[in-house]
């Protein structure tokens, strides 16, 4: 790999082909705009592979196979491999053969196989179009702020329910990273951002169809690639509370897209300093209690009352990676902007960045307050109240744990 132990980057896109046997499928029946896969492979003593994917979520088995693809291909560790989703609403889901899941039709069924095979297709392209470009490179970083998200909560007469609120709390920053080469010519950018991306995703064209978009995140990295052709990942911030200020048309997303896309645009432009740094990874697991939750999401209602009937505990994984004093956190749960927030605060001098679904697609883990008001992330949690406090203590350690290391 990398026998002169200098940072080297590489970066790459693909556009996931959706033809017309991979629909219908979740009342999708046609393509707005297309999705894509993005790959950044960082080499140093060790190789990291971030890979983020347009999708809503993923299944095991489909994680599983898109992992062990790109350890083949790259030769990284499980541990170093993070497969990111955007969590975007605006595309069907690949349903397994399995029966898990709602039950779904042959035909759909079918057409789940064949938007697998697209997405597998995708991932090889772009991981492979990352080890091609593989170079010595330079790293910087930059945070600040966008508000083009909102808190989700409201309160009814009846309880909180989903909504828009510009009171609630929001977490409206905005880390990115600018990898350059060595002669300064950009590889790749990553951002970050606590959002749903959810603009499009009940929006139907004049026809009545249904229409597969990369939605809020997917369009601001597309533009954000026409001005600097190059790749850039989106890795979805904490979400659990949080999505689009606006929803609901095709202007709306323009103009979201643009805002979040030109505030990213601003940061990179503004990163004067760019060096050679370090490249070191980590992750741990924690246990959190888990509840029952009722699995039928359509028959929540707000309420005052939330049940919590234990249901054992559940073991999950925290990752963390550091470049100089940019740290990079990706936890599987949907968590809160409050617990993002309270993470990045421990290390008021550095960068952190927190990303959600990575490597897993855990339903929402609420912070404290969620609980005690019965927000509907309480509702749609298999999580007992506690756990997102014990999932930001052990992440904080962990960061913690790697800057002692390399002191």
């Amino acid at each position: 790999m990398n026998t002169k132990h200098e940072l080297r980057a590489g970066a790459g896109r693909a556009e996931v082909r959706i033809n017309s046997l991979c629909l219908p499928v979740d009342g999708f029946t046609a393509v707005r705009d297309p999705l894509h896969v993005r790959a950044l492979i960082l080499d140093r003593e060790e190789r990291v592979v971030i890979v983020s994917v347009e999708i809503t979520s993923l299944f095991p088995p489909t994680q599983a196979c898109f992992a062990k693809r790109i350890h083949e291909m790259t030769g990284a560790t499980s541990e170093n491999i993070w497969l990111c989703l955007t969590h975007s609403f605006s595309g069907p889901h690949i349903w397994p053969a399995d029966g898990k899941g709602p039950k779904r039709s042959e035909e759909e069924l079918a057409c789940c196989k064949a938007l697998e095979e697209a997405y597998l297709g995708a991932l090889e392209a772009a991981v492979e179009e990352a080890l091609q470009s593989l170079q010595p490179a330079l790293v910087g970083y930059a945070a600040g702020s966008c508000k083009v998200n909102a808190s989700r909560n409201v309160e009814t007469d009846e309880g909180w329910w989903l909504g828009t609120s510009f009171t609630e709390p929001c977490d409206h920053s905005l880390p990115v990273l600018r990898i350059d080469s060595l002669s300064g010519a950009p590889i790749a950018l990553l951002f970050v951002y606590g959002i749903r991306s959810c603009v499009m995703s009940e929006v139907l064209d004049e026809a009545g169809q249904k229409l597969v978009s990369s939605d809020l995140c997917g369009a601001a990295a597309g533009w954000l690639e026409q001005r600097l052709n190059i790749p850039a990942l989106f890795l979805c911030g904490a979400c659990g509370d949080q999505e689009p200020a606006q929803k609901g048309s095709m202007e709306v997303l323009v103009s979201q897209s643009e805002a979040l896309g030109s505030a990213v645009l601003a940061l990179w432009n503004g990163i004067s300093e760019r060096g050679v740094v370090g490249l070191q990874s980590s992750s741990c697991d924690y246990t959190c209690p888990t509840k029952k939750m009722n699995r039928d999401l359509k028959a929540l209602r707000p309420t005052r009352n939330l049940s919590l009937e234990p249901d054992g505990h559940k073991t999950l994984r925290a990752y963390a990676l550091r470049l100089g004093d940019f740290h990079l956190v990706g936890v599987q749960p949907e968590i809160d902007g409050v617990t993002a927030v309270e993470i990045a605060q421990a290390f008021p001098a550095e960068t952190v960045a927190v990303a959600v679904m990575v490597n897993g697609n855990e339903k929402c883990m609420p912070e404290r307050e969620g609980y005690e008001k019965v927000k509907y992330q309480s509702l749609n949690s298999p999580f007992m109240p506690g756990s997102a406090e014990i999932l930001r203590d052990k992440v904080i350690e962990l960061i913690y744990t790697m800057k002692e290391e390399c002191q």
